[in-house]
């Protein structure tokens, strides 16, 4: 394996280059709109001074100065230094690396110092250059260079313009195009670079050693087995040639934020025993650094890199591949979009593999999609994997065993989260106590900010071990749990069906915990679209997310998808209920529905269920129960008192002890033994009432 380069951040430098002068001197003699900037600008004086021309009091006549700018010109260009600058000289490596000629690097010249030299930029701002023929002109003069050869070298698919490293943009302020390199590029153009290494190190760094290791991803097996098999193939390949033969290996990886994607990257460059490298997002001053110029960036570091046996990251690559919808956008806001056949020649060419990273890839038109080797989805990690992360972070902050097995059940929670709570953690520096309690804290505000889902019921810190027994179903559920264990896929699809508040949910969210199996739970508000045909696909995705991921399939509220279809009022109705059938019998994994409404469901799809579950409500001993167990020691004062009194709530759930405590929490009220029972009354009361009233409009005749 070769070496990897040594990459170190040099401190900025300016470095004027004369010539500065010459090209004013001959935008002035020749171009209107510069004659009256240098004639009559704010910065006149400073502008002849600069050129060499002795000032002269008051204005001067077109036809008195453009004599004195060509002479001028003239004696500029033969007091030339023969000694290169800082900026020749970075942009002669560049040239060198990119196999650009003498031509092409002038002009790379010229645009970085027409945007870092103040005096140009201003005249040049002024000149109107409105298309690329007009920009052509004024390339070849001020260059004095032939027309034919300006063309031939700004040609969209030459290796100036399709390397990115100089690109033709609307202006912000002028009166037209303007050549460009780009920001980034350019500060370090100015910059004393004894060799292309400090060069580079403005925007491609060496990324992190990893956090986490390989247990953490233990649920991408699959993933890992055949990218490292695929990467080590590249590997092997450049080992026998001295350089990468196979060209263009791009990986694509995406999901959620804060799943662990990036630091997966970095563990498998590890774990491969290879470098990894990622052009940097944001420059020094910490503002992010445009798509189009990251990508210019990566082709540069492509070739920078293309004789050693490294790995590149691509992270956040949001604003790198435009959908359609962006691409017209831009084209009515004037702003760049890297074109397709740039972006294309990109994924086709690049001689160094590079991972590409992204929260969300729905935007990205299919035409770049397709042209990723393998990609994959990556959501938040299953329970015993989301446990030994917690622990790998937490470790030497005194967390209870008890925490770590409650913060482990939120299926929503994700790495990212973990890692802020811990950093959090380490920079409090508190006791045991409060460190737990702090903990809690802040991933409950974390999930509470992302809008992820709470555990149903009672399931809580405070009773976190869900006790089986205070649920009343129709089955024996330690038998059924002991059968899910051994083969969960064996059992099919499972219909919960009872009142509400009866623990069906929770149920559904226990059991996967307890086989450690991710759970993929889906709402009617996630699938049912108002588009023709949308739903259909919705259902059909959910099934087939479940089966690669391997996934527990919940669909609460089932009745909304599974209606029977002899009362359907729309065609759609109809195809969506076919397609949930058609899904279901195909699917092997285990599923599991859950309705409050079980009638309304369609007879086909109860033959499809293997077990339907009852959930009834709470009986008299569970009452009991669960009510001591939320007042303690006051109940026992009057424990015949209590007990007469909840065996006449009938209707009682888990449910309604968890509302309660919810409301006790927002009120800030003591739930004694009396008030826990005047609640539960209240509970039961109003779900008898609302037993008899019908939601929405009645028609009456």
């Amino acid at each position: 394996m070769n070496a990897k380069p040594a990459l170190v951040r040099p401190r900025f430098a300016s470095d004027l280059d004369p010539q500065a002068a010459l090209w004013l001197a001959r935008l002035a003699s020749i171009y209107t709109a510069a004659f009256h900037q240098f004639n009559d600008g704010m910065y006149v004086e400073e502008l002849r001074k600069l050129i060499g021309i002795t000032p002269i009091e008051g204005k001067i006549s077109k036809a008195a100065l453009i004599p004195l700018l060509k002479q001028r010109a003239v004696e500029l260009e033969q007091q030339l230094p023969a000694r290169k600058t800082a900026l020749t000289r970075n942009v002669e490596m560049i040239a060198e690396l990119l196999e650009l000629d003498e031509l092409q690097s002038r002009i790379i010249v010229f645009a970085a110092q027409s945007s870092q030299h103040s005096y140009l930029a201003e005249v040049l701002s002024n000149i109107h250059t409105g298309s690329r023929d007009a920009i052509t002109k004024l390339l070849s003069f001020v260059l004095s260079i032939r027309e034919s050869d300006i063309r031939k070298a700004l040609r969209p698919d030459g290796n100036l313009l399709a390397t990115r490293i100089v690109s033709i943009v609307r202006s912000d302020h002028g009166r037209g195009l303007e050549v460009e390199v780009p920001v980034q590029l350019r500060n370090a153009l100015f910059v004393t670079a004894n060799d292309m290494q400090v060069l580079m190190s403005s925007f491609l760094e060496t990324s992190p050693q990893p956090l986490l290791q390989a247990d953490a991803f233990e649920h991408l097996t699959k993933e890992t087995e055949l990218l490292t098999a695929y990467l080590a193939s590249a590997s092997n390949n450049s080992s026998r040639s001295g350089t990468h033969k196979t060209t263009g290996i791009n990986i694509l990886i995406y999901g959620p934020p804060g799943t662990g994607k990036t630091e997966y990257v970095r563990w498998l460059a590890s774990h491969q025993g290879k470098a990894l490298y990622q052009v940097r997002a944001t420059d020094d001053e910490g503002d992010a650094i445009s798509g189009q110029d990251r990508l210019a960036f990566f082709q540069l570091s492509q070739r920078f890199l293309q004789k050693t046996d490294v790995l590149m990251l691509f992270d956040e690559i949001e604003d790198v591949f435009p959908s359609s919808d962006r691409a017209l956008s831009a084209f009515f806001s004037q702003q760049p979009v890297a074109g397709k056949m740039f972006i294309n020649r990109v994924l086709e060419t690049n001689p160094v593999p590079a991972i590409w990273v992204s929260n969300e890839v729905s935007h990205i038109d299919n035409a770049y999609l397709r042209r990723f080797d393998f990609s994959f989805e990556m959501g938040i990690p299953p329970i015993g994997v989301r446990r030994g992360i917690l622990h790998k972070y937490l470790r030497g902050h005194a967390i209870s065993d008890k925490a770590i097995n409650y913060l482990a059940q939120q299926e929503a929670l994700s790495p990212a989260q973990i890692e802020k709570a811990a950093k959090v953690l380490k920079g409090l520096g508190r006791k045991q106590q409060d460190k737990e309690a702090t903990l809690l804290l802040v991933i409950e505000n974390s999930r509470q900010l992302l809008d992820q889902d709470k555990n149903d019921g009672f399931l809580n810190f405070a009773d976190c071990s869900y006790q089986l027994d205070y649920l009343n179903p129709d089955c024996d559920l330690n038998q059924l749990l002991a059968q899910l264990k051994r083969t969960p896929s064996s059992v099919g699809a499972l219909c919960f069906y009872g009142p509400p508040g009866t623990g069906k949910t929770a149920l559904a969210h226990y059991i996967a915990r307890e086989i450690e199996m991710p759970l993929m739970v889906r709402r009617a508000s996630d699938i049912i679209s108002p588009y023709v045909g949308e739903t259909e696909q919705k259902i059909a995705l959910m099934f087939k997310q479940a089966k690669q991921d391997g996934a527990m399939l919940l669909l609460d509220e089932a009745d909304s998808f599974l209606s029977e279809r002899q009362s359907a009022k729309n065609s759609w109705e109809v195809t969506a209920v076919n397609e949930m059938l058609t899904q279901m019998e195909r699917f092997e994994g285990l599923f599991i529905c859950s309705t409050n409404l079980m009638q309304r469901l369609d007879t086909a799809s109860l033959r499809r269920f293997a077990l339907k579950i009852r959930f009834d409500y709470l009986k008299p001993e569970q009452r009991w129960q669960l009510f001591l167990a939320q007042t303690k020691k006051f109940a026992r004062s009057n424990e015949a008192g209590y007990r007469s009194a909840l065996n006449q709530l009938s209707n009682l759930t888990p449910g309604d002890f968890a509302t309660i405590r919810r409301q006790a929490k927002l009120l800030n009220i003591a739930l004694t033994a009396d008030e826990l029972l005047k609640r539960l009354q209240q509970e039961c009361k109003t779900k008898s009432s609302s037993s008899h009233r019908q939601i929405g409009f009645i028609h009456t005749p």
